[in-house]
């Protein structure tokens, strides 16, 4: 068995974050992750560096949006070789992102979970499939899905394909880096997840996911707030406008306030009462940080890059 120094060790192979590899190290769930990944005896950091995973969320299957997932990843050489459903109710959430959502309001985290929780999500397993590289495929994705800010996008990156407007409906998440990717396959998939992933990195042959773009035949449901609007009452719209111009003031709904508001605006279903209350609510508490955000996505990109050519700059990420 390992020790807890070996454990650190791996960790430190797998993140370029100090801090997250201690972290991790202490994490009940990311050392039951790491255990199941080393049971094969594979060297980690080679066998993560060309699959990660996608998750493609509930918001993005029942949109139709999943499509614009799959051309990204074809259009870049990156193959699926498998998927597995999964729910993201509000155990597996919080075990998810636990670490981000530190800075996260109570609303924010209970929105998501009534966005996600006993809906249909799918994790694929993806693998690069042209030439290898340094980089890992779970920091390149990170980097080229896009962060939540719009303004922050690039109009190259996945979410901004597929037309991210607001934090709360993001469509996809991918983890940052190997590290996670291991952690994130537990989360989502427990011990067969871990095992499917790293079986990925040895393809039989390659293969492509089944149709995302349907949810049980059903017709796209329209997420945008324009189309939201558009279907409420006259007078409902008005009320709407009148709380969405307040949150632009700074003046946000608490949740349980903005989803009857948004049912007495006469939204008629689930999934516009969300989006109006992703609008309405504060995301974030006040003077709070997430637990690894000393580094942008951006940045922790650049610092694997850093490492990759040469010692005197693999210091970027080591959080001294």
């Amino acid at each position: 068995m390992a020790g807890a120094d070996d454990d650190l060790a791996v960790w430190r192979s797998l993140t370029r974050l100090e801090e997250k590899a201690q972290a991790y190290s202490e994490d009940p769930v990311a050392r039951a992750a790491l255990d199941t990944a080393r049971a094969g005896g594979e060297d980690l950091r080679s066998a993560l560096g060309d699959v990660s995973l996608v998750l493609v969320k509930s918001e993005a299957l029942v949109s139709g949006r999943a499509a614009v997932v799959e051309r990204f990843l074809d259009g870049h050489e990156i193959c699926v070789e498998g998927g597995f459903d999964v729910d993201l109710d509000a155990a597996r959430s919080h075990a998810l992102w636990s670490y981000p959502w530190v800075k996260a309001t109570s609303d924010r985290m209970r929105l998501h979970v009534m966005m996600s929780a006993g809906k249909p999500s799918r994790c694929l397993i993806v693998r690069r499939a042209g030439a290898s590289s340094p980089e890992p495929l779970s920091v390149w994705l990170a980097d080229r899905k896009g962060p939540s800010a719009r303004k922050q996008r690039r109009p190259t990156d996945l979410r901004s394909a597929l037309g991210m407007s607001n934090r709360m409906i993001s469509y996809v998440h991918c983890p940052d880096e190997p590290a996670d990717v291991v952690r994130d396959a537990y989360v989502l998939a427990g011990e067969r997840g871990v095992q499917r992933l790293l079986a990925a990195a040895t393809p039989s042959r390659p293969r492509t996911a089944r149709g995302f773009d349907e949810v049980n035949g059903a017709a796209p449901v329209d997420l945008k707030l324009a189309g939201v609007l558009e279907r409420l009452p006259a007078e409902g719209r008005t009320a709407a406008l009148a709380a969405l111009a307040a949150r632009a003031d700074g003046r946000p709904r608490r949740l349980q306030d903005a989803i009857e508001d948004a049912r007495a605006w006469g939204a008629d279903n689930e999934w516009d009462r969300c989006v109006l209350a992703a609008e309405l609510i504060a995301h974030d508490l006040p003077e709070a940080a997430g637990r690894f955000d000393r580094l942008s996505v951006r940045q922790l990109a650049e610092a694997w890059r850093s490492a990759d050519r040469g010692p005197a700059a693999s210091a970027c990420g080591t959080g001294s």
